[in-house]
């Protein structure tokens, strides 16, 4: 048996060539499947694009959740330090909520879940939390006397 591959005189019924290793038996014939021609009929047109659904909460959501860490953040300092930047955590966890709000309603509206705004509104409802929460805390010491018996000693 001859090599198509190299030529090599191989020992008949060999299934590969010993000079080569190329296969010796003949390929299986192939089922030959019927393609239709492409149709010519809008040569020169542009197929039309189909464009892809954009999130139009998404930029929404992304300040959303920006403001929800940035309220988180600034309540736990509210609640660490002085308190006063508490009324500034305070509006920009309510603007957060707000944004969060609005962008899962558009995104919604396209069919999107918008998972960046839902976590903005978690976040943003933690440091509005947080903030009520340290604001009560420092209501009830200052009126239990305890904030002035700190001041006095820090101070006087």
């Amino acid at each position: 048996m001859v090599c198509k591959n190299c030529g090599a005189n191989n020992v008949d019924n060999s299934a590969f060539c010993a000079n080569c290793g190329a296969s010796l038996q003949a390929a299986p014939a192939q089922n030959q499947t019927y393609t239709p021609a492409p149709d010519f009929g809008n040569v020169g047109v542009a197929p039309e694009a189909t464009p892809a659904t954009e999130d139009p909460g998404k930029k929404l959501g992304l300040a959303s959740f920006i403001l929800g860490i940035v309220s988180t953040a600034l309540s736990v300092l509210c609640s660490c330090a002085c308190g006063c930047i508490g009324p500034v955590a305070l509006i920009v966890g309510a603007v957060g909520i707000v944004l969060s709000i609005m962008a899962v309603k558009k995104s919604k509206a396209v069919g999107i879940d918008n998972k960046q705004a839902k976590i903005g509104f978690i976040l943003s409802a933690i440091g509005v939390a947080l903030n009520v929460i340290a604001f009560i805390i420092s209501l009830i010491l200052s009126f239990s006397g305890v904030t002035e018996d700190i001041i006095n000693d820090l101070f006087y």
